[in-house]
């Protein structure tokens, strides 16, 4: 962590711009994408207080409820394992499988055993005839199902969130690159590319660690595939392009003379 912090300072001297934005644009790319991942973990560590409260929102949630009940009646011909290696989840009804071990979950005739937060719980096989009887054990659990997809959730919103900057780095590269070739300013467009890229840190960072506490700040413009564009990223992003590239172009002249 304290390595990035310092190639991110190091990235936004003049001299250092100027040249890594002579680079092949992978690097700028490599660049970018170690940013977003950083603040992915940035933006972990704020959803901390939130994964804690879990409980206690499914719980209020389910007390909107009138009735609830969960037909619970199922048999198997052998044990099932979901993944097959690891056996995060087992659903068995042949009694091979009593008591859990190493698995997340472990579904039986006599009801849910699962761990959250390595707390392990047990929820009886009568108990999903009346839901909101047993309110707080079936918070726990809808808390723990959760916990245990939030990887895939996390991997594909860093995806998602990739994909629409690396677009972004396009689009605004293209358009200042076209703006700026009218100019005395004028840069390839290779160039334009990696100042996109290397400014995307500070919009990014801003949209993402704003993720847990709400983004309305942000003033969404429009959105699409559930990504949100938002206003005040877009602008500022817009806005870093020109200043960064006016210090590349000072930089480049003083590397030159």
């Amino acid at each position: 962590m304290r390595e990035l912090l310092r190639k991110l300072f190091l990235v936004f001297t003049a001299r250092n711009l100027y040249e890594r934005t002579l680079q092949p644009f992978r690097k700028s790319v490599w660049f970018f994408s170690k940013s977003l991942f950083f603040a992915f973990v940035i933006m972990g560590l704020l959803y901390i207080p939130t994964l804690v409260r879990l409980p206690a929102y499914f719980d209020q949630q389910m007390s909107k409820f009138k009735s609830l009940s969960i037909d619970s009646n199922f048999t198997v011909s052998s044990p099932v394992y979901f993944p097959e290696r690891d056996g995060l989840i087992i659903i068995d009804t042949t009694g091979l499988h009593q008591k859990p071990k190493y698995e997340r979950f472990l579904i039986t005739h006599e009801g849910v055993f699962f761990k959250l937060f390595r707390e392990s719980h047990f929820i009886k096989a009568e108990s999903f005839k009346d839901v909101l009887s047993h309110r707080d054990s079936f918070a726990l659990l809808f808390a723990a199902i959760l916990v245990v997809v939030l990887p895939a959730l996390a991997f594909w919103l860093y995806m998602f969130l990739w994909l629409k900057y690396f677009l972004l780095i396009i689009l605004l590269g293209s358009v200042f690159f076209t703006l700026f070739d009218l100019t005395h300013w004028r840069k390839s467009w290779k160039q334009m590319l990696g100042i996109a890229a290397y400014v995307s840190f500070v919009p990014m960072m801003i949209e993402v660690v704003s993720l847990p506490f709400g983004t309305e700040y942000l003033l969404p413009v429009f959105e699409t595939m559930g990504i949100d564009l938002y206003a005040v990223p877009l602008v500022l992003h817009s806005v870093l392009i020109v200043i960064l590239a006016f210090v590349v172009h000072m930089a480049g002249k003083h590397a030159v003379e």
